[in-house]
């Protein structure tokens, strides 16, 4: 991954959030946190066939990246006004993506936050936008949040069939270490299975 971070660099494409988010995998989560926090504060002014000049959009996958690399580090503030302005952005520009992206990240600030029912609400969301888009990793991830909060509220049966359907679609992409940490927490969610 971080050889194609690399070359993806050096053919003229914006590193970020990708390589925030592989420092944050690689287990560097200060190394993570800063490199997240520079893509936002000193943004990348190259062309982009992505996104349009001089708007809020190129902040938008760097936010989402902040949140998760700044809840891993316990630094819910900072997740969570990173979540409020995805969540303004995506109110701006309304695309569906942006929207299944800032319920998604708020679902993530809210169980960080000890408010799982709302981040089940927000999580379903999330699925729900992401399945609609037709977007099987992203709903997978969300579905790994909403699973947690479904846990978090004691609901012991919707919990593990979220982990089941997340582990198949990550199964399905070849996403082994998100399928490898889906089984973990299904393992963890099923006191049955475990006896």
């Amino acid at each position: 991954a971080e050889e194609a971070v690399l070359q993806a660099h050096e053919a003229g494409w914006e590193p970020q959030p990708g390589l925030a988010l592989l420092r944050l995998a690689q287990g560097d989560v200060e190394g993570a946190m800063g490199s997240i926090r520079d893509a936002l504060d000193n943004p990348s002014h190259s062309p982009s066939w992505e996104v349009p000049p001089n708007t809020e959009l190129s902040r938008a996958p760097r936010l989402a990246a902040q949140v998760e690399i700044s809840i891993v580090a316990g630094d819910v503030e900072v997740a969570r006004s990173a979540a409020d302005e995805l969540q303004g952005i995506a109110a701006t520009f309304g695309s569906k993506a942006l929207r299944a992206s800032a319920a998604t990240t708020r679902g993530a600030v809210q169980f960080a936050d000890g408010e799982a029912p709302a981040a089940v609400t927000s999580f379903q969301e999330g699925v729900r936008l992401w399945n609609e888009m037709e977007a099987p990793y992203e709903a997978a991830r969300a579905r790994i949040g909403l699973a947690q909060a479904y846990q978090a509220i004691g609901n012991d049966e919707r919990a593990p069939l979220e982990l089941r359907a997340a582990q198949s679609a990550f199964e399905r992409l070849g996403a082994k270490l998100d399928a490898r940490r889906a089984a973990q927490l299904l393992g963890e969610s099923s006191p049955a299975r475990s006896r």
